[in-house]
């Protein structure tokens, strides 16, 4: 069950780090459906993320490949 194996993990840098690639594997679509979003709020409660901060964390991971999709495209351009 997903949220036991999060919940196990003490680890401030694992947590961090699996939280940033659950977000980034969720967005590939560029879309964040319920289930989808039921994920990343399981995941951040149990790490005890606030909502003030996983959302702020979910937005700048949207801004960043939204920035790095402008930059590819100006490149194909180059």
């Amino acid at each position: 069950d997903y949220a036991d194996i999060v919940s196990g993990i003490s680890s401030h840098t694992l947590r961090t780090f699996l939280f940033r690639r659950v977000v980034a594997a969720i967005l590939l679509d560029d879309l964040i459906d319920d289930d989808e979003q039921e994920i990343i709020d399981q995941t951040a409660d149990a790490f005890g993320y606030d909502a003030g901060l996983r959302d702020s964390f979910v937005q700048w991971m949207k801004d960043g490949i939204t920035w790095e999709k402008r930059g590819a495209s100006l490149m194909s351009k180059m």
